[in-house]
Protein backbone atom coordinates (compact mmCIF):
# COMPACT_ATOMS: atom_id res chain seq x y z
CA UNK A 1 0.00 0.00 0.00
CA UNK A 2 2.83 2.43 0.76
CA UNK A 3 4.11 2.20 -2.80
CA UNK A 4 0.81 3.54 -4.20
CA UNK A 5 0.41 7.31 -4.53
CA UNK A 6 -3.38 7.05 -4.26
CA UNK A 7 -5.99 4.36 -3.72
CA UNK A 8 -9.61 4.43 -4.86
CA UNK A 9 -11.95 2.24 -2.85
CA UNK A 10 -15.36 1.19 -4.12
CA UNK A 11 -16.33 -1.69 -1.80
CA UNK A 12 -18.49 -0.45 1.07
CA UNK A 13 -16.71 -2.66 3.65
CA UNK A 14 -13.33 -1.08 2.95
CA UNK A 15 -14.85 2.39 2.69
CA UNK A 16 -16.25 1.90 6.18
CA UNK A 17 -12.93 0.60 7.49
CA UNK A 18 -10.86 3.52 6.18
CA UNK A 19 -13.31 6.42 6.50
CA UNK A 20 -15.97 5.51 9.08
CA UNK A 21 -18.76 6.01 6.52
CA UNK A 22 -21.18 3.09 6.36
CA UNK A 23 -23.82 3.75 3.75
CA UNK A 24 -26.17 1.86 1.47
CA UNK A 25 -24.47 1.91 -1.93
CA UNK A 26 -26.51 -0.39 -4.20
CA UNK A 27 -28.35 2.45 -5.98
CA UNK A 28 -26.20 5.49 -5.19
CA UNK A 29 -22.49 4.72 -5.63
CA UNK A 30 -19.80 6.10 -3.37
CA UNK A 31 -16.09 6.34 -4.17
CA UNK A 32 -13.39 6.89 -1.57
CA UNK A 33 -9.97 8.34 -2.36
CA UNK A 34 -7.12 7.84 0.12
CA UNK A 35 -3.66 9.31 -0.41
CA UNK A 36 -0.69 10.30 1.71
CA UNK A 37 -1.99 13.86 1.90
CA UNK A 38 -5.79 13.63 2.01
CA UNK A 39 -8.99 11.64 2.00
CA UNK A 40 -11.94 12.52 -0.24
CA UNK A 41 -15.33 10.99 -0.97
CA UNK A 42 -17.66 11.17 -3.94
CA UNK A 43 -21.09 10.70 -2.42
CA UNK A 44 -24.74 11.45 -3.18
CA UNK A 45 -26.56 14.49 -1.82
CA UNK A 46 -28.73 12.10 0.19
CA UNK A 47 -25.67 11.00 2.19
CA UNK A 48 -24.03 14.43 2.54
CA UNK A 49 -24.90 15.05 6.19
CA UNK A 50 -24.15 11.42 7.01
CA UNK A 51 -20.68 11.73 5.48
CA UNK A 52 -19.98 15.05 7.21
CA UNK A 53 -20.89 13.54 10.56
CA UNK A 54 -19.28 10.09 10.27
CA UNK A 55 -16.44 10.20 7.74
CA UNK A 56 -12.88 11.30 8.39
CA UNK A 57 -12.72 13.01 4.99
CA UNK A 58 -11.00 16.25 4.03
CA UNK A 59 -13.34 16.92 1.12
CA UNK A 60 -16.71 15.73 -0.19
CA UNK A 61 -17.61 15.68 -3.87
CA UNK A 62 -21.40 15.73 -3.68
CA UNK A 63 -23.42 14.66 -6.68
CA UNK A 64 -27.10 15.20 -7.40
CA UNK A 65 -29.63 12.92 -9.01
CA UNK A 66 -31.86 15.74 -10.32
CA UNK A 67 -30.67 16.98 -13.71
CA UNK A 68 -30.79 20.54 -14.94
CA UNK A 69 -30.09 22.42 -11.72
CA UNK A 70 -27.39 25.05 -12.03
CA UNK A 71 -24.29 24.25 -10.03
CA UNK A 72 -25.26 20.65 -9.35
CA UNK A 73 -23.15 17.83 -10.72
CA UNK A 74 -23.60 14.25 -11.77
CA UNK A 75 -21.82 11.28 -10.23
CA UNK A 76 -19.39 10.85 -13.14
CA UNK A 77 -18.65 14.58 -13.23
CA UNK A 78 -17.71 14.50 -9.57
CA UNK A 79 -15.62 11.35 -10.06
CA UNK A 80 -13.81 13.16 -12.86
CA UNK A 81 -13.20 16.15 -10.60
CA UNK A 82 -11.77 13.88 -7.92
CA UNK A 83 -9.52 12.10 -10.40
CA UNK A 84 -8.20 15.46 -11.60
CA UNK A 85 -6.71 15.99 -8.13
CA UNK A 86 -4.46 12.94 -8.59
CA UNK A 87 -1.03 13.87 -9.87
CA UNK A 88 -0.28 12.91 -13.47
CA UNK A 89 1.66 9.67 -13.77
CA UNK A 90 0.59 8.47 -10.33
CA UNK A 91 0.24 4.81 -9.47
CA UNK A 92 -3.36 4.28 -8.38
CA UNK A 93 -4.44 1.28 -6.35
CA UNK A 94 -7.92 -0.07 -7.10
CA UNK A 95 -10.09 -3.04 -6.18
CA UNK A 96 -10.41 -5.06 -9.38
CA UNK A 97 -13.44 -7.00 -8.15
CA UNK A 98 -15.56 -4.00 -7.23
CA UNK A 99 -14.45 -0.90 -9.13
CA UNK A 100 -16.99 -0.21 -11.92
CA UNK A 101 -15.61 -0.76 -15.40
CA UNK A 102 -16.46 2.76 -16.53
CA UNK A 103 -14.29 4.20 -13.76
CA UNK A 104 -11.43 1.89 -14.70
CA UNK A 105 -11.66 3.24 -18.26
CA UNK A 106 -11.60 6.80 -16.91
CA UNK A 107 -8.35 6.05 -15.09
CA UNK A 108 -6.90 4.52 -18.22
CA UNK A 109 -7.86 7.56 -20.31
CA UNK A 110 -6.09 9.79 -17.81
CA UNK A 111 -3.00 7.58 -18.21
CA UNK A 112 -2.72 6.51 -14.61
CA UNK A 113 -0.91 3.29 -13.79
CA UNK A 114 -3.37 1.07 -11.92
CA UNK A 115 -2.69 -1.90 -9.68
CA UNK A 116 -4.95 -4.31 -7.83
CA UNK A 117 -4.66 -3.71 -4.06
CA UNK A 118 -7.20 -6.27 -2.83
CA UNK A 119 -4.55 -8.62 -1.42
CA UNK A 120 -2.73 -5.69 0.19
CA UNK A 121 -5.89 -4.63 2.00
CA UNK A 122 -6.69 -8.18 3.14
CA UNK A 123 -3.18 -8.57 4.56
CA UNK A 124 -3.33 -5.19 6.27
CA UNK A 125 -6.76 -5.77 7.80
CA UNK A 126 -5.74 -9.24 9.00
CA UNK A 127 -3.63 -7.55 11.69
CA UNK A 128 -6.19 -6.41 14.26
CA UNK A 129 -5.84 -3.65 16.81
CA UNK A 130 -6.79 -4.17 20.44
CA UNK A 131 -10.08 -2.33 19.83
CA UNK A 132 -10.91 -4.54 16.85
CA UNK A 133 -10.15 -7.72 18.80
CA UNK A 134 -12.39 -6.48 21.61
CA UNK A 135 -15.24 -5.81 19.16
CA UNK A 136 -14.93 -9.30 17.66
CA UNK A 137 -15.08 -10.81 21.14
CA UNK A 138 -18.22 -8.84 21.91
CA UNK A 139 -19.79 -10.05 18.65
CA UNK A 140 -18.90 -13.60 19.68
CA UNK A 141 -20.69 -13.18 23.00
CA UNK A 142 -23.76 -11.78 21.27
CA UNK A 143 -24.00 -14.49 18.63
CA UNK A 144 -23.50 -17.29 21.16
CA UNK A 145 -26.25 -16.03 23.46
CA UNK A 146 -28.66 -15.40 20.57
CA UNK A 147 -28.09 -18.89 19.24
CA UNK A 148 -28.54 -20.39 22.72
CA UNK A 149 -31.90 -18.67 23.23
CA UNK A 150 -33.31 -19.85 19.92
CA UNK A 151 -32.19 -23.42 20.57
CA UNK A 152 -33.63 -23.43 24.07
CA UNK A 153 -37.04 -22.23 22.91
CA UNK A 154 -37.58 -24.26 19.75
CA UNK A 155 -40.50 -26.68 19.79
CA UNK A 156 -42.73 -28.50 17.37
CA UNK A 157 -45.41 -26.26 15.95
CA UNK A 158 -43.25 -23.14 15.75
CA UNK A 159 -42.12 -21.93 12.36
CA UNK A 160 -38.46 -21.49 11.47
CA UNK A 161 -39.02 -17.73 11.60
CA UNK A 162 -40.47 -17.99 15.09
CA UNK A 163 -37.46 -20.01 16.20
CA UNK A 164 -35.18 -17.25 14.93
CA UNK A 165 -37.19 -14.62 16.79
CA UNK A 166 -36.00 -15.60 20.27
CA UNK A 167 -32.36 -14.90 19.54
CA UNK A 168 -33.06 -11.90 17.34
CA UNK A 169 -35.17 -10.19 20.01
CA UNK A 170 -32.28 -10.64 22.43
CA UNK A 171 -29.85 -9.03 19.97
CA UNK A 172 -32.03 -5.97 19.44
CA UNK A 173 -32.50 -5.41 23.17
CA UNK A 174 -28.94 -6.20 24.25
CA UNK A 175 -27.23 -4.02 21.65
CA UNK A 176 -29.67 -1.17 22.30
CA UNK A 177 -29.07 -1.30 26.07
CA UNK A 178 -25.37 -2.15 26.23
CA UNK A 179 -23.62 -0.63 23.19
CA UNK A 180 -24.47 3.09 22.72
CA UNK A 181 -24.42 4.49 19.17
CA UNK A 182 -23.54 1.09 17.71
CA UNK A 183 -24.64 -0.61 14.52
CA UNK A 184 -25.85 -4.20 14.34
CA UNK A 185 -25.64 -6.50 11.33
CA UNK A 186 -27.20 -9.89 11.77
CA UNK A 187 -28.00 -12.93 9.70
CA UNK A 188 -29.87 -16.05 10.77
CA UNK A 189 -31.23 -19.14 9.06
CA UNK A 190 -32.87 -22.27 10.45
CA UNK A 191 -33.71 -24.77 7.71
CA UNK A 192 -35.58 -27.73 9.17
CA UNK A 193 -36.70 -31.16 8.02
CA UNK A 194 -35.02 -33.56 5.64
CA UNK A 195 -35.60 -31.63 2.43
CA UNK A 196 -34.56 -28.20 3.68
CA UNK A 197 -31.52 -29.32 5.67
CA UNK A 198 -30.20 -30.87 2.48
CA UNK A 199 -30.11 -27.29 1.19
CA UNK A 200 -28.27 -25.83 4.18
CA UNK A 201 -27.83 -22.31 2.81
CA UNK A 202 -31.50 -21.37 2.58
CA UNK A 203 -33.36 -18.62 4.41
CA UNK A 204 -35.72 -19.40 7.24
CA UNK A 205 -39.35 -19.50 6.17
CA UNK A 206 -42.77 -20.19 7.64
CA UNK A 207 -42.42 -23.99 7.57
CA UNK A 208 -43.66 -25.46 10.86
CA UNK A 209 -41.11 -27.50 12.78
CA UNK A 210 -42.20 -31.09 13.43
CA UNK A 211 -41.34 -33.52 16.20
CA UNK A 212 -38.02 -35.23 15.44
CA UNK A 213 -36.95 -32.71 12.79
CA UNK A 214 -33.30 -32.06 12.11
CA UNK A 215 -32.65 -28.30 12.29
CA UNK A 216 -29.57 -26.36 11.22
CA UNK A 217 -29.47 -23.09 13.14
CA UNK A 218 -26.84 -20.63 11.94
CA UNK A 219 -26.24 -17.06 13.09
CA UNK A 220 -23.91 -14.21 12.29
CA UNK A 221 -23.62 -11.01 14.29
CA UNK A 222 -21.67 -7.92 13.29
CA UNK A 223 -21.19 -5.26 15.98
CA UNK A 224 -19.94 -2.03 14.40
CA UNK A 225 -18.78 -4.02 11.39
CA UNK A 226 -16.95 -6.80 13.27
CA UNK A 227 -18.55 -10.16 12.76
CA UNK A 228 -18.74 -13.51 14.53
CA UNK A 229 -20.56 -16.67 13.46
CA UNK A 230 -21.91 -19.71 15.26
CA UNK A 231 -23.83 -22.71 13.92
CA UNK A 232 -25.39 -25.78 15.50
CA UNK A 233 -27.66 -28.60 14.45
CA UNK A 234 -30.14 -30.47 16.60
CA UNK A 235 -33.04 -32.87 16.65
CA UNK A 236 -36.13 -31.12 17.96
CA UNK A 237 -36.90 -33.83 20.52
CA UNK A 238 -33.24 -33.96 21.65
CA UNK A 239 -33.64 -30.50 23.10
CA UNK A 240 -36.62 -31.56 25.22
CA UNK A 241 -34.74 -34.62 26.47
CA UNK A 242 -31.80 -32.45 27.44
CA UNK A 243 -34.04 -30.10 29.42
CA UNK A 244 -35.60 -33.07 31.27
CA UNK A 245 -32.14 -34.35 32.24
CA UNK A 246 -31.19 -30.91 33.61
CA UNK A 247 -34.25 -30.77 35.94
Amino acid sequence: MKEKDTVLLSSFENQYYFSGLKAITYSRPILLKVSQSDMAIVNPKLEENHAKHMAAADRLYVYHEVEGKEGEYSYLAQVDALMNTILAGSKVGIEFASLPTNLAFMLKEKRFEVENIETDIVNMRAVKSADEISMIKESGKLVSEALKLSLENVQAGLSELEMDYFGTEYLFKEVSNTYPNSTLDYFVMSPSGVDRTNMPHVFSNSRKIEEGDIIIHSRQVGLNGYRAECERYLLENQQKNKEKRLK
